[in-house]
Formats: C-alpha cells, structure tokens, sequence
C-alpha cells in the first residue's frame, strides 16, 4: 500500500502537463472529475469513521494488551498517557522487556464501565485468564492530548528477598550488583514496574531443594492505588552443591584478604585491633610491617539453611572450625617505656562480617558486611581474631 507522500507524488505527476484552463479538457474529462470527486468524499468520510471507531476506551485498551501479548514493548508503551505516573524509566524499568512477558494468559474481556466523565477520562473493565483462573481488573483511560491512552496500567512489585544476588520476572533475571552499583547488603529497597499479565517470580531457584513459584495474573485493581506487590521467595534450603560453594567462597576471600600489610583488612573476616592486649596484660599499638600468615582454613557452613537471611542481608555463616592464622608486626609497647617490639600472635578468622547469597546459577557467592550490618566498610572497624594467646619479642 502506498503512503500518502507517495500517492501525492503520482497525483502531481499524472496531473503534470494538463492544462486545467482549457474548456475542451473538461468537456472530454468531466465524468472522470466526477467520479473522482466522489471517491475523494468517500475516502475522506471512510477515513474519519476508521479514526472515529479506532479511538474509543475499549479499543486503545484492547490494543495495549495486544501489544503486551505479542510482546511488542515500544508499541504497548506508546499508549501509555504521560499523566499519572508515566512511562517509568531507568532500573524500575528493566522488566518491562519481553523476556519479561509470559505467553500464558489471554485478554478475555474488554468492557468499558460507563460514559466519559466530564474530565475526559474513562474506566475499563478487563477480565485475564490463564484456562484456569481468572482475574479481575480496571484500567483507567483518559483522552486528554486529543487520543485515548491507557493511565497507569502498571504492576508495582517490591523484591524483599536479601538472601538471593539477583531478581527474575518470567525469564528476564537481573543481578542487584549490576543495576544498584553497589553490593545487594547495601539493603536498598526498590520498586519496579510490571505489564500487567501471568508474572512468575524468581523463577526455579536453582541451588535449592524448594519448589517453583506458580505465576500469578496480575492486572491494577480499584484499590491497588500506588501500594507495591511485595515479593518474596519461599524459604530457602540450599543443596548440598550450594553449600558447599559457600566454603568455596569464604576459603577465596581469605586467600584475597592474607595479601594485605595492614592489621585491620578491609572488609575481611580477620584483624587485630589497636591497642592489642597480649595473655600478660600488655598492650600494644602503632603496627607496621604487618604480615598475615594462613596455616587453616575455616570450616564453615550456612548458619540456618531454613532462613531467608536477616535483617544485615545475606544468610548468616556459621563457623565450625575457626581455622588458623599468624600475624606478624612491628609494635610499640602502650605503656611508659613504649618499646619498640615484634609482635606475634597466632589468630583465628569469624564469619560475623560475612553473609551468603544464592545467585541465578544456583551457587552461593559470600559477600562481606561492615560492622553496622548495613552497607560494605572501607575497614573492619574494631574487629579482633587473634584473642589474649600473642606474644611480643623485643627488636
């Protein structure tokens, strides 16, 4: 089918040399005009009656599940009404995508409720089914900017899930770390915005023993307002390959952490604090020339595999076997003489500032906490492993 620049063009090219003044070139041609003339009229009226019955409440919703179903993101949004909240935009956004969009569900009833209100705007009743269950839902419509556009059809969810580093809708996953800039502990809480449809959640759980969430349909509602769906994932029981990817990872942040020359090492699962009080009662500060020696690992395994983490983020990791560590340091004596000293203690590591996560390949990354539980340190303030059992030697 031509477009209209294009059959302007034919019309302009076929009139080209014809000399409209002439009488005879109306004679010969004025049933042609005619004609002409009549379908002109009928193509203009055809043309306002498509438009007259393309843009009305039922149509402009019908078209946007259209378009969600046949996974046609940039068309669904385009009927999106800039009032209320919007197209959403930046990370809220990053499941309205078509990986995101499940194909088990259809549009089954499209019925505008009542007449326009006086501010131009409408309710539509929507019905979705999966050929199992139904639901119920309304859109709102408004026709404000010289259309019919859908107003805040979305699904708002919240993720309260700290025990998983990443989060899925249907078969679109997105890991926290990569979307916030920053670690999952950080426990920054954010909303995203769903297409209405069948939405399942976290999908198989790789690296647990729990069953698959069903997908829920999910469509705005009367009273759903601005109120977010809040989303959690069953309680987790890791497998026993998940577990022990959780001795993996804390085994490779101690062979990261024992590089450091310094006595408190950021963010890892040992230190000494200053002043260090040896088994005698004497204290000592100012390191330098620090070394960290491992001689065993710890062994360590899920605190309580039952639990969806705590409230510092992460599963909590519990020790079994301290392990082993040796420090070596120049110090100084915090007393009058301050006597300058080698200082060695033999340490132990804890896995109080350590948290697991499970991750969509269903192993368990271990990520450390600072000491407030909230937010990743710069240094493990005030964290000693290496208890009253030192000795210091003179220099």
């Amino acid at each position: 089918m031509l477009d209209r620049e294009a059959a302007k063009n034919r019309i302009w090219v076929a009139l080209r040399g014809i000399d409209l003044r002439s009488p005879d070139w109306w004679r010969k041609n004025a049933r042609y005009v005619a004609i002409g003339a009549i379908v002109v009229v009928l193509l203009g009226i055809g043309g306002v009656v498509w438009t007259d019955s393309d843009d009305d409440p039922e149509t402009v919703v019908t078209q946007f599940f259209d378009a969600i179903e046949d996974k046609n993101v940039d068309r669904a949004l385009s009927f999106v009404s800039p009032d209320g909240y919007g197209v959403p935009a930046g990370d809220e956004a990053v499941f309205l995508d078509e990986d995101a969009i499940s194909d088990d569900w259809r549009l089954l009833v499209v019925k505008q409720r009542s007449a326009v209100k006086s501010d131009g705007s409408a309710v539509v009743d929507v019905v979705l089914g999966d050929g199992k269950s139904t639901k119920a839902g309304v859109i709102n419509v408004d026709d404000k900017y010289g259309q019919w556009q859908v107003v805040d059809p979305f699904i708002k969810v919240r993720f309260e899930s700290a025990s998983l580093s990443y989060l899925k809708v249907n078969d679109k996953t997105v890991v926290r770390q990569e979307l916030y800039a920053h670690d999952v502990t950080n426990r920054e809480v954010r909303e995203y915005r769903l297409f209405p449809g069948m939405n399942a959640f976290f999908g198989n759980l790789k690296g647990t023993t729990g069953a698959t969430a069903p997908g829920k349909l999910l469509l705005p509602t009367e009273n759903s307002g601005d109120k977010a769906l809040r989303v959690s994932p069953p309680k987790l029981k890791f497998t026993d390959t998940a577990r022990k990817s959780v001795q993996d990872g804390v085994e490779a942040i101690v062979d990261d952490c024992v590089r450091f020359a310094m006595p408190q090492p950021s963010r890892c699962p040992f230190g000494v604090d200053s002043p260090h009080t040896d088994e005698f009662g004497v204290a000592y500060g100012d390191f330098d020339d620090v070394t960290w020696k491992l001689k065993k690992y710890p062994k360590v395994r899920l605190k309580d595999p039952g639990d969806d983490g705590d409230d510092t983020g992460g599963m909590p990791i519990k020790v079994d076997d301290p392990g082993s560590i040796s420090l070596t340091a120049a110090a100084v004596t915090q007393d009058a003489a301050s006597k300058a000293v080698t200082l060695t203690a033999d340490c132990r590591f804890t896995a109080e500032p350590l948290r697991a996560v499970l991750g969509p390949d269903g192993k368990a990354r271990v990520i450390p906490l600072g000491q407030s539980g909230s937010e990743l340190a710069s240094i493990s303030f005030d964290l000693d492993t290496c208890g009253s059992d030192s000795s210091g030697g003179g220099s």
